[in-house]
């Protein structure tokens, strides 16, 4: 029942944030983003009273609400901080969104050790009141702060269907839940592994952990930069995935390999973890964005929310099947078996990637070469046989 409580929250970012992406232009970017803000902060403070509320149904349903209640706001203001980020730097989007789940990562590592630290001092309620507080504190200084968006009245033509269906979407999106069911799998799993094989206690285990959050932090700015520079969005791509197949390979270790587990095995697992699902993340949206506006999509705010919806979607429904799929698997197969498994699912993930790629460049090579203009030379002999033949 606890993990269905911490599950529901991603399951209803998955279900709410095509919603916002849809209607983004209609209700409005800014007011999207503050509003979600709030929402979570509120939602986050009252949480926090439900250490008053009596062990049972109540408190169960209590809880589901409000987690329900927050990932629908958390939903709103991610999806709107997407689209935000495509208007306001067009030429440096990687970068940014690399610097975003920097953040994001942050937030991953130092979550669990200030959360822990307030649990321990002064109770149940006062990390979420001290969340809660500072989530709206930010919605009114960003009242300030966030410059309006001019979008309001753009018109809504496009449905999800036709977005998802282009084959540059689907790969992107399915690279990205495909990152994201892989930081989720070892969060139920690992510590057991961890405690069994080596006999760590819970310290030295949230250390384990901080590698992948620690890295995965401080190498997505690093791949938004990259494919700013230098594009080449699926390369990227596909280097994500297979850091993060050299991670399930060796955390386990998969039983093809020739040696027993050893901790320095699963930390450099763990940091190959966090720097290939950044990849992953950060590599697919600028390189979606950019060719579907080239297949006809309008470049405004209602391409930029289709956009941020399904990625929210497709990170947030990633990390809830993530840990649900691995508890049942590792629970059937073992760790070993089951870490296995996901390293070939993020291969052929690659391989995939790898084949649109070739498809892709072939394409607009064919168009490069068709769509090319004459030089000088062959336009003079071509329209000097025009001139020789006509009448």
């Amino acid at each position: 029942m606890i993990g269905l409580i911490f599950g529901i929250l991603e399951l209803s970012i998955a279900l709410s944030s095509p919603f916002f992406g849809r209607f983004l232009t209609r209700i409005g970017t800014r007011f999207t983003f503050l509003a979600g803000v709030f929402t979570v902060g509120v939602s986050c403070m009252l949480f926090g009273f439900l250490d008053w509320v009596p062990v049972g149904i109540d408190f169960v349903s209590l809880s589901m609400a409000i987690r329900i209640v927050e990932g629908i706001g958390a939903a709103a203001y991610i999806t709107a901080s997407f689209a935000i980020i495509a208007n306001e730097f067009p030429n440096k989007v990687s970068t940014m969104f690399g610097t975003l789940e920097t953040f994001n990562g942050l937030g991953l590592m130092l979550g669990p050790l200030i959360g822990g630290a307030l649990y321990f001092a002064l109770g149940f309620g006062f990390p979420f009141y001290v969340l809660g507080g500072f989530l709206l504190i930010a919605s009114l200084v960003a009242v300030f702060l966030l410059p309006k968006q001019i979008e309001d009245d753009l018109p809504i033509t496009m449905s999800y269907w036709t977005f998802i269906t282009a084959p540059t979407v689907f790969i992107c999106l399915l690279c990205i839940a495909m990152g994201s069911m892989s930081m989720g799998f070892l969060q139920p799993t690992l510590q057991p592994h961890l405690e069994k094989n080596f006999q760590l206690n819970t310290f030295v285990i949230g250390l384990v952990f901080f590698c992948t959050s620690a890295f995965y932090a401080l190498s997505a700015p690093f791949w938004g930069w990259l494919g700013d520079k230098y594009g080449h969005s699926l390369e990227l791509m596909i280097i994500g995935c297979l850091f993060t197949s050299f991670a399930f390979l060796f955390v386990g270790p998969s039983p093809i390999l020739p040696f027993e587990t050893k901790l320095w095995l699963v930390i450099v697992a763990q940091i190959a973890l966090g720097i290939g699902t950044s990849a992953q993340m950060v590599a697919p949206f600028k390189f979606c964005l950019h060719n579907v506006i080239e297949q006809g999509f309008p470049n405004n705010f209602e391409t930029y929310g289709l956009l941020s919806g399904m990625y929210s979607t497709c990170f947030s429904f990633g990390a809830f099947i993530g840990p649900t799929v691995a508890g049942s698997l590792v629970a059937v197969v073992g760790f070993p078996m089951g870490t296995s498994l996901f390293c070939i699912i993020n291969l052929l993930m690659a391989f995939v990637v790898f084949l649109y790629m070739c498809s892709y460049k072939r394409t607009r090579h064919a168009d490069t070469v068709k769509y090319q203009p004459l030089s000088s030379e062959e336009y003079s002999v071509s329209y000097g046989a025009i001139k020789k033949n006509s009448f």
